[in-house]
């Protein structure tokens, strides 16, 4: 007994040296992404004189106010295990019903029609993805390619314009030299910091991210909470097309497209990993933000709209190996 109990003792220290050295690695990785935006952030604060402006850093909130809407939607799917590649496409159906029927029976029929729309979508979204597990991506991929068919038989591929909008100032509109579109989107994500933070349902959230089998025997309704989560992602995609339309003054056909990746790509910089069960609003506002300076800057310095697309793939790839780089050293 006594010769077990030594060389328990023996092998105590070299256990914890590795749990130092799992745990260091672990806060280093963390590490990687804000230290690549904070390089990248000098280097454009010398490169261009515009970009430290007041007016070129509220035009980056302008624009990034949209995508980082949509990137809260994407956080709640993600972190059930979930993801819903229909916001982009149905951005642009829910613009496109809000124009046209504006201009036929007035905004307020317009966005009651549109909302009820919004309900009926995230309710077949979650319905059709709480039948299994792991189907989230087979299903938002074809509703996406349904959304955006709707979307351009709809508008017969021409664009709205000259309808009510009651609502611009959400998307052009300034408090003092804040945009409004800022100020939404802070409004957005401080709700949903609370309710993932200190309610059950955020928990619950976590918890079904993190082990389904396991929060489903603990009680959790995982049907009820899937609905939820994809009427909440529909809700807040209905909210960033308004803040869209208010930018733009028009209903595109085209309004959209390619935004569920962005999204995507916001919230797996922040942090959040596409196994689900974790992410925060913070980590998701830092991606958009990245991904905002990173368009922002290639522009500036006059780089190809071609190459913003490399860019933008390498910054996923390199979050993704840094999520990978963390769970494996978890």
């Amino acid at each position: 007994m006594g010769q077990l109990d030594q060389s328990l003792d023996l092998h105590q220290p070299a256990n914890l040296a590795f749990d130092r050295r799992r745990a260091l690695r672990r806060q280093l990785s963390r590490l990687i992404l804000p230290t690549v935006l904070i390089v990248w952030l000098v280097f454009l604060s010398f490169s261009s004189p515009v970009f430290l402006t007041a007016n070129n850093l509220f035009n980056v909130t302008r624009q990034v106010a949209v995508i980082g809407i949509l990137a809260l939607a994407q956080l709640l799917c993600l972190l059930t295990g979930n993801i819903d590649l229909s916001i982009g496409s149905y951005l642009g159906l829910f613009g496109a019903l809000l124009g046209g029927l504006s201009l036929q029976w007035g905004f307020g029929p317009a966005l009651t029609v549109a909302l009820a729309v919004t309900l009926a979508w995230g309710l077949t979204n979650g319905f059709l993805v709480s039948r299994g597990t792991g189907i989230s991506v087979i299903i938002t991929l074809s509703t996406m390619y349904v959304a955006r068919g709707i979307t351009l038989i709809y508008t017969d591929g021409h664009p709205f314009i000259r309808f009510p909008m009651p609502y611009e100032f959400l998307g052009a509109g300034n408090v003092g030299p804040v945009p409004w579109s800022l100020i939404t989107l802070v409004c957005v994500a401080g709700l949903m910091g609370f309710v993932l933070r200190y309610t059950a349902v955020g928990r619950h959230l976590y918890a079904m991210g993190g082990n389904r089998e396991a929060a489903r025997v603990c009680g959790i309704h995982l049907t009820r909470l899937t609905l939820g989560v994809f009427i909440g992602s529909a809700l807040l995609t209905a909210l960033a097309s308004i803040v869209l339309l208010g930018r733009v003054a028009s209903a595109q056909p085209n309004a959209g497209v390619g935004m569920e990746l962005d999204s995507i790509a916001a919230v797996l910089i922040g942090g959040a990993s596409v196994s689900g069960g974790t992410g925060g609003v913070v980590g998701t506002l830092i991606g958009v933000f990245m991904l905002g300076f990173i368009n922002n800057g290639l522009n500036l310095l006059g780089v190809s709209g071609f190459y913003q697309y490399v860019f933008k793939g390498l910054i996923i790839l390199l979050a993704v190996m840094v999520d990978t780089l963390q769970r494996r050293n978890s």
